[in-house]
């Protein structure tokens, strides 16, 4: 059952963001759960959701501590319905 007005997250394509170089993530419907080790990359997912929505970090208010290590830029993709 979904909610009239309702946004929903299908894909999400994430380049050069802290930990994660390249990532393409297929969301699926419903509750969707995210795991892994520590540095694996899970609170980054969730930055980039936040940074895909808001247009910042909720981690930082300086966007260039967003970028990995070594790159020039980074770059946050998703398809909503």
């Amino acid at each position: 059952m979904t909610r009239q007005g309702a946004v929903h997250l299908l894909s999400l394509r994430i380049w050069n963001l802290r930990c994660l170089e390249q990532a393409e993530i297929q969301i699926p419907p419903g509750l969707c759960l995210v795991w892994g080790g520590n540095g694996s990359g899970k609170t980054s997912l969730l930055e980039a959701i936040f940074l895909l929505g808001r247009g910042r970090s909720f981690r930082t208010r300086n966007s260039e501590r967003l970028i990995r290590l070594g790159k020039d830029h980074l770059r946050v993709t998703g398809e909503i319905r």
